[in-house]
């Protein structure tokens, strides 16, 4: 199944009204079972919390009550690598934490294939009504073409990264 340009030009207009649902970013967590009784607020760290400050107040409390838990977050911390070694905060993300923009990528790519079995769309089509349906690539700057570029370009990746990994 081709895309015609009157299609096009459709799934065009339907693709501005959705886009200005706004882009996705941030991060989600996986909480893992024996975590699920933590007081999780966010994956954002305070933006006033300096890690001098913080590793300085749990090797305090490591002292203060003798418990070499403190000790052990602080030495986790630093063999980790999310205080470096001036003391301050990495940028460095953990392996639970999954950024929200890939999350959205691998479920619209999922989308695109699904469309392409299920209906026998071509790759280009159903990157087109994949992009229109979530407002993909909903910036300011980015036009129509683009996201349904984008679209394609990562379903492609993704089937030979697949390919890859079967063989």
């Amino acid at each position: 199944m081709m895309l015609s340009v009157s299609r096009l030009k459709e799934l065009e207009k339907r693709w501005e009204r959705n886009r200005k649902r706004g882009s996705v970013r941030g991060y989600i967590v996986e909480v893992l079972d024996d975590m699920a009784d933590l007081n999780y607020r966010g994956l954002e760290r305070p933006p006033g919390l300096r890690a001098t400050d913080f590793v300085q107040e749990l090797e305090r409390l490591a002292l203060e009550w003798g418990d070499r838990r403190f000790a052990h977050a602080v030495r986790a911390l630093r063999e980790l690598g999310i205080v470096n070694e001036r003391g301050g905060f990495s940028k460095k993300r953990g392996p639970h934490a999954i950024s929200l923009e890939a999350s959205a990528m691998d479920y619209a790519v999922a989308k695109v294939w699904d469309l392409m079995k299920g209906r026998n769309f071509s790759e280009q089509e159903a990157s087109a009504v994949v992009a229109t349906d979530l407002g993909w690539g909903a910036t300011r700057t980015t036009r129509f073409e683009s996201a349904v570029q984008h679209l394609r370009q990562a379903s492609g990746r993704a089937r030979r990264i697949g390919k890859r990994a079967r063989g």
